[in-house]
């Protein structure tokens, strides 16, 4: 049973993106909101925090060694316009050429691993209705190959500051 609250007055209030305080994150989520019939700036900065850190991807570090790697989940109604920000990130990727990095819905823990692989390390998974998607890999219903998703994202996301072989 899933029971759906209404949010607290507080965390209605409105949420405003200052592109000059945030740099490339703020461009891109003032971008995001700007063009968006509906704006949703928390959406929009979720999906600009991803895009710059799959564009940073090996280039920046932490100083023990830590590379950017978010994992970022947008939560909104249906008919919202959620995808909206997911469809602006697919078209700065084609605009900078890096489209070729989208991995897509991945079917298998190997089909990521292959993926990252050709793309030198760094890969960008933009999925909609994740929840179907979460399902689908959790179920006990769920084929082996689609199990082994959640180990490889688990396993990739720890290994930030190592090498991943995907063995």
């Amino acid at each position: 049973t899933v029971i759906i609250e209404e949010a607290p007055e507080a965390a209605k209030e409105a949420v405003t993106i200052d592109s000059d305080a945030l740099g490339l994150v703020g461009m891109i989520a003032k971008y995001i909101d700007d063009t968006a019939i509906y704006p949703m700036p928390e959406l929009a900065l979720a999906a600009a925090l991803t895009l710059a850190g799959f564009i940073m991807g090996r280039k920046a570090k932490s100083e023990i060694g830590i590379h950017p790697n978010l994992y970022c989940l947008g939560v909104a109604a249906s008919g919202s316009g959620k995808d909206h920000a997911r469809k602006c990130v697919r078209k700065i990727l084609m605009e900078c050429g890096l489209d070729n990095h989208e991995i897509g819905v991945p079917k298998s823990g190997a089909a990521i691993v292959t993926n990252l692989y050709h793309n030198g390390g760094k890969g960008i998974m933009l999925i909609d209705e994740f929840g179907r998607f979460l399902e689908a890999i959790s179920s006990p219903k769920s084929s082996s190959h689609e199990k082994e998703i959640t180990t490889s994202m688990m396993e990739i996301y720890t290994s930030t500051d190592s090498y991943y072989s995907g063995a």
